[in-house]
Order: structure tokens, then sequence, then C-alpha cells
């Protein structure tokens, strides 16, 4: 900062002085040479009237002029036919060899002429009083000037540095100490207003960003307090969650399988006392095997939501087919009691890519979706499965036309023992295990109201990486 600051106002200096003297010495010049060229005039006027007197009072001889002529004067003396009849001094070879018509011939280099008439004739006089004579007094001013500016420049740099660039140097090594950890700026308590004030505001804005910067750590800190606690607060809520989850499917188990086996224990009941027919006892027994079954799919189908079946199946099937799947779909579906005078419908984009879901698991997904969709309508009700593109994925709908999902379970519709079925025909694992399935290869599934004014179940799926 400090070669900075002084070399530029030394250069500024330095501008400032020339162009002050600069218009000064060429005025001073200008003025010497009229000066000069003036004083030659006057002397050539006077010595050619000199000695016009003198030739009027008779004849001159070389002699007489050179002695009355100065060391850079030369004279010409013509007759009144303008002929020269005498010529002496150092510019006697220039002057003219006669004057046409008493003309005043011009001067040359630099010389001043000055003519005279007496009885016989002309004097012609010129004067040279030597151009070195002219230039000592601006040469002088020129030196006093650069002199003079010299002492300047260097007491205004001086000046300059102890005034400005030192309170700035102190001001500039403060903030440095300040950037390495100090927590005050020491503020100048002399030197030029400006600076005082300057270094008095720099303080300020240090104070300032000081306690910002403790305030920032503050609210850091309580950010920190804030997040531990949010933790563990989640934590705490993951738990109870997990809690409250393994309550409802105990609860949700105990039910589904509390009717059966309630069923279980009445028919036994019922053999054990005995004094039943042949038809009534096999009537028994295939109504405890209709129950067994019953408690050996709501035990397979929880299984399958723990497992989380789609990994195995997504490796070793092959990927699926929409349209492939959507027919093996309509296929199961007649003989199916709940599509009984149900109209089915497809409506599948030509060329569908593969999806990443094993095929026999999206025949599943879109069969347990159909069958739902049957059981929700009535007789002569419609069903629709829908597929098409959604940039490099595949979109499945599955729509009917029954009364909807109440809001009241849509949100909790992909749970586990969650159903809008009847007591005994649903376990509400089905969806759970299509959230599974599909969730399990990068898929979404949701439920909204549908364009034929019931339920929409939406299954988005990705393309298959593989031919």
């Amino acid at each position: 900062m400090r070669s900075g600051i002084r070399f530029q106002l030394g250069v500024a200096l330095v501008g400032l002085f020339a162009l002050a003297l600069l218009p000064l010495m060429l005025a001073l010049s200008s003025l010497s040479r009229v000066s000069h060229r003036a004083a030659e005039r006057e002397h050539s006027g006077a010595l050619a009237r000199v000695i016009a007197a003198a030739a009027a009072r008779g004849p001159l001889d070389e002699v007489a002029v050179l002695a009355m002529l100065g060391p850079g004067d030369s004279l010409a003396l013509y007759s009144s036919t303008g002929a020269r009849a005498l010529a002496v001094g150092p510019a006697r070879a220039t002057l003219p060899a006669e004057l046409v018509d008493g003309e005043r011939p011009q001067p040359r280099d630099g010389a001043t002429w000055a003519t005279a008439p007496y009885a016989g004739g002309v004097v012609l006089v010129q004067s040279s009083l030597g151009a070195g004579r002219a230039r000592p007094l601006p040469r002088f001013v020129g030196i006093y000037a650069v002199a003079v500016a010299m002492v300047m420049l260097a007491v205004g740099y001086a000046v300059v540095g102890r005034v400005v660039v030192l309170p700035l140097d102190r001001l500039s090594q403060a903030a440095v100490r300040v950037i390495e950890g100090a927590r005050r700026l020491p503020r100048l308590e002399s030197g030029a207003r400006e600076l005082r004030e300057l270094s008095s505001s720099v303080g300020d804005m240090t104070e300032k960003l000081r306690r910002e910067e403790e305030a920032l750590r503050d609210k850091v800190d309580e950010l920190e307090r804030v997040t531990a606690e949010l933790r563990a607060s989640q934590a705490q809520l993951v738990k109870s969650e997990r809690l409250a989850s393994v309550g409802r499917l105990s609860a949700g188990l105990a039910h589904e399988i509390g009717n059966p086996l309630a069923a279980l224990l009445g028919l036994q009941d019922l053999l054990l006392d005995g004094g039943l027919t042949e038809d009534e006892q096999r009537d028994f027994v295939a109504r405890m095997r209709g129950e067994t079954e019953r408690i050996h799919r709501i035990v397979r189908d929880l299984l399958a939501f723990a497992r989380g079946d789609a990994g195995e199946g997504a490796v070793t099937d092959a990927p699926g087919e929409v349209a492939r799947a959507a027919s093996e779909v309509v296929a199961l579906l007649a003989p199916q009691r709940s599509m009984k005078d149900r109209a089915l419908s497809l409506d599948l984009e030509v060329d569908l890519p593969k999806v990443a879901l094993a095929h026999g698991q999206l025949v599943q997904v879109l069969l347990n979706l159909a069958l739902n969709a049957g059981e929700a309508t009535s007789d002569g009700g419609h069903v629709a499965i829908v597929a098409a593109r959604a940039g490099d994925r595949v979109q499945l709908h599955v729509d009917d036309d029954g009364p909807g999902i109440a809001p009241a379970v849509q949100g909790s519709l992909f749970e586990p023992f969650v159903t809008t079925k009847e007591i005994g025909r649903g376990t509400g694992l089905g969806l759970a295990v299509c959230k599974g399935l599909v969730e399990a290869v990068g898929g979404a599934i949701s439920v909204a109201r549908g364009p034929l004014g019931g339920a929409r179940f939406t299954v988005e799926l990705p393309s298959s990486r593989s031919p």
C-alpha cells in the first residue's frame, strides 16, 4: 500500500508541476525572443541614424565605420542610385548588392535591418546581438522552477506519507490482526479527520461483525441442540410406531385367525360329541378344511408381506410383459364368481416395453387389483385395465364403477389388515403385498377417484433393461 499510494501521488505531483511549468517556460521563451528582436531593431535604427549623420558631414572610410560598429553589426552604404558603395561587418556578403527604388530588404538568419537616408544615399545596418543573450533568463527561470518543484515534491511526498500513508498502514495492519483472530480493531487517535472517521467506521463494522458472528454461533449451537432433540424424538416416534404396528398386526392377525379357530373348535366339539350321520361328519370335516385353508392363506400372505417376495422373483423370473400378463388375468378372471355379470375391458398401448417386475408377480398384482375391483362393483358393473407409456416407465390403471374408496380409509389402504370388505371376506394383506412387490423394483402404487366414477388403482413400473 505504501509504495503504491506514494508512487501514484508522486506521479500526480510531477504531472501537475510539468503542466504548470511548461506554459510558463514557453511564455518566457517567447517574451525573451520578442524583447531581443525589439532591442536589435532599436540598436540597428540608432546605429543607422548615427552613421547617416556622420556620412552627411563627409565621406566615410571603412576604418571609421568599423570603429562605430559593434561585434555583430554589419553596414552597407548605397549611393543615390541604389548601388552598394561600401560593405563592412561579418554579414557584409549577405547584404543586398543594390537597393531597388529604395526598397527595405528583409533580414536573414534572424538579423534585424534598419535604413537611414543621408545626402549621398542610404545607410543599411544589420544588427545581431546574438541569440545566446536571450537565453539566460528562461534558462535561469527553468532551473529555478525545477529546483522548487523537486523540493516541493520531496516535501509533499514526505507529508503525504506521514499524514495519509502511515495511518492507512496502521489501519491495514490492525485489520490483518482482526482477520487472524483479534477481537477488536484499534482506532486511530491522530491524523486527518477523514482517516479517523474511516478508522471509526471500520471499527464499528468489526464490532458488528463480531456480534453477528457470536449470534450465529449461538444459533448454530441452538440448532445442534434442537437437532439432537429432534433425532431423539424421531427415534422415540419410530419405536412407538413400530410398537403400534406390531399391535395392529397382532390385533389383525388375532382377529383374522380367531374366527376360523373358533369355528374349528366348535366343529371339533360337535364331532367329539358324536351322534352325527356320515354326511354330517363329512360336511363338518369339509368345513374344518375350509377354515384351515383360510388360516393357511392368512399366514402365507403375512409371510409374503414380511419377506417382500419381489426380490427373488424379479431375479429368477422373466421381465413382465403387460399385454401377456393382462391376457392371463382375463383368462383367470373368467371363472371367478366376483366377475360374473361384470364387463372387463382392456385398453393397452401398442408395443409397450417390458417392465422390471417379474411376469408372475405382474400377473399377481393385476389379478389382485382386478378381483378387488370386481368385488367392489355390482351386477352389470364395469372393470377396465388400461396401460400406456409414461416417459421411460409404464403406467397401469385398474378402474371400476363401484362406490370408490372412503377418504377415511384411502390413506392407510395399503397397510396390512386394512380392508373395506366384510369380515371373513378379506385379510387386508393383498394390497400390502402388491405394494411391496411394486416398490421392490422401484415402482409406485396409488389409489384415487377414477374416470368410471369408482376407484382407480395406478401402478407405475420402470421399464426393464433386459431385452
